[in-house]
């Protein structure tokens, strides 16, 4: 198979193993393989991944190719996939690539694990992916060439910023959003940001329905409280042993007394796992990702 031919184009590669590649690639020889990864072979490389000959099946060329995403069917494939789920390393790789497409691709793929359309990786969570793709998205807002880089970047950033926002990630009842599953799996962004989930777009308890009737947006804002609405909601909703509302009414006050942002700087530093840091899960006994047992 005649590797060199598809040197700087855009392929479609089916593996040995029924796996299908697609993106930019470059030819690297047996000689140049052998000296940098110690494999007497020649290869195509999609910025960090290797496709020797002997694991090609099949190569097509996508260079006369038009879709909906270019060159591509889908706004990203499993090139990408494959790189988001191994952590950060390959990440940088992809988001540094001299090639705008593979940057864009790689920002589309991120932004559908971080709401949840794809499973986010074992080895990192949400929130800690999120802090660390803020500083690599300003750079490539501030610093790339490429237009459509530019915009996906502002947009994912845009995203990412609104989650840290303590307006959004405060419930209208006093609840703090960032512990709840839906939060951590990003189908939902916070009680008041423009992706909820259905559970609490409804509000079974009425807070949402409350809050407009009395012209506020948040529990701690009316000189109603404390109200028998607060103090029944209090008693419900446990799970594990662990009760999500037992100091709402306390939160409550405590927003009213310090303000938003402080309570929120405050939850923060609460709801940490004291052994990794990560955001805990209100629900869960245990770290999401380290695993330690929690004092609850």
């Amino acid at each position: 198979m005649d590797l060199k031919q598809y040197d700087g184009k855009c392929v479609r590669i089916t593996t040995i193993w029924d796996e299908v590649f697609e993106g930019y690639c470059n030819y690297n020889s047996a000689e140049y393989n052998e000296h940098e990864f110690g494999t007497d072979e020649d290869c195509l490389q999609m910025v960090c991944f290797l496709f020797y000959g002997s694991q090609i099946r099949e190569i097509a060329s996508l260079e006369d190719v038009s879709g909906p995403y270019g060159k591509f069917q889908a706004p990203y494939g499993l090139l990408e996939e494959s790189a988001s789920v191994d952590g950060t390393v390959l990440i940088d790789e992809f988001l540094g690539s001299e090639d705008p497409e593979h940057i864009v691709r790689m920002i589309r793929c991120l932004k559908d694990r971080l709401c949840g359309k794809i499973p986010m990786p074992d080895n990192i969570t949400r929130q800690d992916l999120e802090a660390w793709l803020e500083e690599s998205l300003k750079n490539l807002v501030k610093y790339n060439d490429d237009e459509a880089v530019r915009a996906e970047a502002k947009d994912l950033l845009a995203k990412i910023s609104g989650r840290k926002d303590p307006e959004k990630v405060t419930g209208i009842c006093g609840l703090f959003c960032k512990t709840c599953p839906s939060f951590a799996d990003g189908s939902c962004d916070g009680c008041l940001s423009d992706h909820v989930t259905e559970f609490c777009q409804v509000c079974r308890h009425g807070f949402r329905i409350c809050a407009q009737a009395h012209g506020i947006t948040w529990c701690f804002e009316c000189p109603d409280f404390p109200c028998e609405r607060q103090k029944k909601f209090k008693d419900c909703h446990v799970a594990n042993g662990i009760s999500h509302h037992e100091h709402v009414m306390e939160d409550v006050e405590r927003q009213r007394s310090i303000g938003l942002k402080a309570w929120v700087r405050e939850q923060d530093d609460l709801n940490a796992c004291p052994v990794c840091g990560s955001m805990t899960i209100w629900c869960e006994p245990n770290c999401p990702v380290c695993g330690a047992e929690l004092s609850r």
